[in-house]
């Protein structure tokens, strides 16, 4: 019996040094559809043909290397098509999607899970839009909690960042809260900014981590200081076919749009100018998809699992299934029905998607 899904793409800094060779073990698995062996060597061609090194290459370097990994014109195409080969792999017998969402890059590849573009449009979209910064980031961005440890909501602490961000741009400085993020607040703007807030926010430890921390070679994404990004991918990519989806999608605003109602021009200019510009609400548009849609399980496409606790997050905020806090989510990850499958994660892969493989 398949269960109802709502499938999740994830964005830039997913495919981490413990991602390193996993596009390749995914493809080595038992029962892996040629579909996914054909996407990667999609992916080499594209790479061949505009002079950047192939994927497969990137996936099977010796050693992670973030001046490598992490250079946007890498690191889009290769999160892109890792996520890409885990929906190719993605058994429809046992999991059907009903919805599909995605955080900030993860929209790009929704695109291509949504139907809009096949894989070699969607990949150009990504190589375009990774490209346009340069080489050097346009401002960057800085993460922080605004929740506790155990996910309980802190309202003053998320006010009181409001407020410091008011206070940056009455000084001049162009500061914004660029993601919503389950607990997590992503808070972008120029170097200026950046300076600021990583001297003047206090530090706080959540597990083995101090907040806030910048994320390494991101720009100012999902703010107004991306205009001329958008502008330049505006340019290269109107004469893609760009098309309504297949599958219901949910922006960064929460909106959704649904096959046979939302235009190839309405997606267009929301992924080239809206969602570049404004901010990326990843939590809003998972609540509407869990309340539009009640999928029986969520599944996270990889590379990697860290959305996942963004996600947990966002389930706790919700309540939904009685999931409440950190320790509530655990419970229910540990059950025989649980409500993620991350798909970048060995266990959970091993566990529902490497056994319906194996059986087909």
């Amino acid at each position: 019996m398949s269960r109802r899904v709502l499938v999740v793409c994830p964005g830039r800094g997913t495919y981490t040094p413990d991602d390193l060779g996993s596009l390749a073990r995914r493809l080595a698995g038992p029962g892996v559809p040629d579909a996914a062996h054909r996407v990667l060597e999609a992916a080499d061609r594209f790479r061949a043909e505009v002079g950047s090194a192939p994927i497969s290459d990137l996936d099977a370097a010796p050693r992670y290397q973030a001046a490598l990994h992490l250079k946007g014109e890498n690191a889009g195409p290769l999160i892109f098509t890792a996520t890409a080969v885990d929906w190719a792999i993605l058994p429809r017998d046992r999991f059907r999607p009903v919805c599909v969402a995605g955080n900030s890059m993860g929209w790009y590849s929704a695109l291509h899970c949504g139907g809009v573009f096949d894989f070699g449009d969607a990949l150009r979209v990504v190589d375009t839009m990774s490209k346009t910064q340069g080489d050097r980031p346009l401002g960057g961005q800085l993460i922080l909690p605004w929740v506790d440890e155990d996910w309980r909501p802190r309202p003053e602490k998320r006010r009181e960042i409001e407020a410091y961000l008011a206070e940056l741009r009455s000084r001049g400085l162009a500061a914004e809260i660029s993601i919503d993020l389950g607990g997590y607040l992503v808070l972008a703007g120029d170097d200026a900014a950046i300076a600021a807030m990583k001297k003047e926010l206090p530090v706080e430890r959540q597990g083995e981590r101090d907040y806030p921390f910048q994320l390494a070679q991101h720009a100012a994404f999902h703010t107004g200081l991306m205009a001329e990004p958008s502008r330049m991918g505006r340019e290269a990519l109107v004469t893609l076919p760009w098309r309504g989806p297949a599958l219901p999608l949910v922006d960064g605003a929460g909106r959704v749009r649904r096959p046979g109602i939302a235009t190839d021009r309405e997606i267009y200019e929301y992924t080239l100018v809206e969602q570049v510009l404004c901010r990326y609400d990843f939590t809003r548009s998972l609540r509407v998809a869990l309340r539009e849609y009640a999928p029986d399980a969520i599944v996270l496409l990889g590379p990697g699992a860290s959305l996942g606790g963004a996600i947990g997050q966002t389930l706790a905020l919700e309540g939904w299934r009685g999931i409440r806090s950190r320790g509530d989510f655990a419970r229910v990850q540990k059950s025989d029905d649980p409500v993620l499958i991350s798909m970048g994660r060995a266990d959970q892969y091993e566990r529902f998607v490497a056994e319906a493989l194996s059986g087909r």
